[in-house]
């Protein structure tokens, strides 16, 4: 997995893979890294060599400032 594209969410770089199977498709949570601090982010794949982002990415975002979670989420 690579990071995004500058102005993405993951822009800054990604980290923590864990892969689940579901019905024969496989599902990778991950941390990304950018401007709203660590979220969580999810790729699938059918072959586990190549995953591809989900486009409602991030599954899992940082809270508001102030609020407990606001540094950034991990899975």
């Amino acid at each position: 997995m690579r990071p995004g594209n500058p102005g993405d969410w993951d822009e800054i770089g990604v980290a923590h893979p864990s892969v689940i199977e579901r019905n024969g498709e496989l599902l990778m949570y991950y941390s990304g890294f950018g401007p709203a601090g660590e979220q969580v982010g999810l790729a699938t794949s059918t072959d586990g060599v190549s995953f591809g982002k989900f486009s409602g990415n991030a599954v899992l975002i940082a809270g508001a400032i102030g609020e407990w979670d606001s540094s950034g989420v991990d899975q």
